[in-house]
């Protein structure tokens, strides 16, 4: 029943041969197994029982173990578990800010503070020994849940409520979107299930994508009364939850045959937070910029649970970290933090260190802050991406538009292909004039340029060919950027009726 994250390296992963202790007594044998409508219910006998577990192969996001006999140790989340005083420190900002590398959300004067998260501190064994973290309770024949410690360390945060277009996944690591689920995810009897082929249709949709798989999901709250009903506490140890190795493993442990030919195009793991209270404020989750990062600053480790082995990312503390955070986030808000992406290019981000942070300036009776957080697995195909041709055309006319009127394309020299790509994401105003000319901010910069490589090939060389014979005299127009009289297809909404009326 054991399984473990399949021994894979790609160019960023450190091979290590370093002794790892927790296989002196993990798996233990199993002693019992009782199979019922297509569920396994393990007892793993010692004196007293390790626990009792049930997997559901069509529900494999559900947590498998049902019962600990055992007492936990605070060993692993309890590295550092006498808090410090948290404070606004205005002197440690302009300490943070006088090393690091200027970040454009400062021309905009935003609120900073400061607080204080646990990071990951050595110990000397660990030359001959690789970190672990043992995420089953200690008994006869394991005295160690970890071995290594955690600290508290001092971070500033800064708050990008307003300026949230400025972050990107493919850039810092993470990003904001507004959603606003159909479910009533504020109600005790919420359905996660429901939740989850909501979320997985609107990220398909988002990303561009045909495929996604959920593979993980938890509820967290830092109220102790919660955790009858589910809920796990909040993290305030900052962490990566994958490394490369262990990311890969998982997607060859999940999708089987079909992995190797997932991994020869982009694969992606994208954790998904949202708050489960009308308002967060005592425990917001933040994030690091994963250009503020270097990679002696990850530790990789070895996580055992009871059912699986794999690694994530333990963080070294900096002042050169950029720890951001967005403030009062709704159930109308999401985070979206990356864990994982197989594209191999330096400036492209691959994680985000991220952890939960007390607010010194949130109100001492703040209610409990409650959230969920689903793990999904993005495939994009080798093949071209297909959308509705309502979504193509108002994105296509608004970009055209908005270069006609600041003058900013001669469209006398200009041979427009139209192909298909993932115009499914709104425009971040509402006005056309106001658009940005960063494509991927609405979406469809890099499936657009990957369609109309797949595409245009055979086309473009078809004008050279018949240059002299066809094209070099030129050829009538058949379409015009002001022709919104259905020309496109259907009658589209382009933006304001003066913008279009006056251009």
């Amino acid at each position: 029943m054991f399984q473990e994250a399949d021994q894979s390296y790609d160019a960023r992963s450190v091979k290590d041969s370093r002794v790892q202790p927790w296989r002196q007594w993990w798996p233990p044998e199993s002693s019992s197994f009782h199979d019922k409508a297509q569920d396994v219910i393990l007892d793993i006998s010692h004196d007293p029982p390790w626990m009792t577990w049930r997997f559901d192969s069509a529900r494999p996001w559900e947590k498998p173990w049902i019962h600990w006999p055992l007492n936990w140790s605070s060993a692993y989340y309890g590295h550092a578990h006498v808090e410090p005083e948290v404070i606004h420190d205005v002197g440690f900002i302009q300490k943070c800010l006088d090393v690091q590398s200027p970040h454009p959300i400062s021309d905009f004067k935003p609120f900073r503070t400061t607080s204080i998260v646990q990071t990951f501190q050595s110990r000397p064994g660990h030359k001959q020994e690789k970190p672990y973290a043992f995420r089953v309770p200690v008994s006869k024949t394991c005295d160690l849940q970890s071995n290594f410690d955690g600290k508290w360390s001092p971070i500033m945060l800064t708050d990008v409520r307003g300026h949230e277009e400025l972050f990107s996944l493919d850039k810092d690591g993470f990003e904001w979107l507004n959603h606003t689920s159909s479910l009533k995810i504020l109600e005790p009897s919420f359905d996660v299930c429901s939740y989850m082929q909501e979320m997985s249709t609107f990220l398909r949709q988002h990303f561009g994508v045909q495929e996604v798989y959920i593979y993980d999901y938890v509820r967290r709250s830092h109220d102790q009364t919660d955790r009858k009903a589910g809920y796990s506490d909040v993290t305030r140890r900052i962490h990566c939850d994958q490394t490369p190795r262990s990311a890969i493993g998982r997607i060859k442990l999940h999708m089987g045959e079909r992995a190797d030919r997932l991994l020869k195009s982009r694969c992606r793991i994208i954790s998904v937070w949202r708050p489960l209270v009308p308002e967060i404020e005592g425990y917001p989750l933040t994030a690091c910029t994963f250009t503020s990062t270097k990679s002696s600053d990850m530790v990789p480790i070895d996580v055992v649970y009871p059912h699986y082995a794999e690694e994530s990312y333990e963080i070294h503390h900096s002042l050169l970290h950029q720890w951001f955070y967005k403030s009062r986030m709704t159930p109308q808000d999401l985070m979206l933090i990356k864990l994982f992406d197989n594209k191999l290019e330096d400036d492209t981000a691959f994680y985000a260190p991220h952890g939960s942070w007390r607010d010194p300036n949130a109100r001492k009776d703040a209610p409990a802050r409650r959230s969920i957080e689903l793990r999904f697995k993005v495939y994009t195909s080798d093949q071209a991406s297909y959308y509705m041709t309502a979504m193509e055309d108002t994105g296509t006319l608004a970009t055209l538009m908005r270069a006609e009127i600041f003058k900013t394309m001669d469209f006398s020299r200009v041979f427009l292909m139209r192909a298909g790509s993932n115009f499914d994401r709104g425009h971040l105003m509402n006005e056309v004039a106001s658009l940005p000319f960063v494509f991927d901010r609405i979406g469809f910069a890099a499936p657009a340029c990957r369609n109309l490589y797949l595409s245009g090939v055979n086309i473009i060389e078809g004008i050279l060919g018949q240059w002299t014979s066809h094209f070099e005299s030129g050829v009538e127009p058949s379409n015009y950027v002001g022709d919104i009289l259905e020309s496109l297809g259907g009658t589209p909404d382009f933006g304001p009726p003066a913008t279009v009326k006056s251009n």
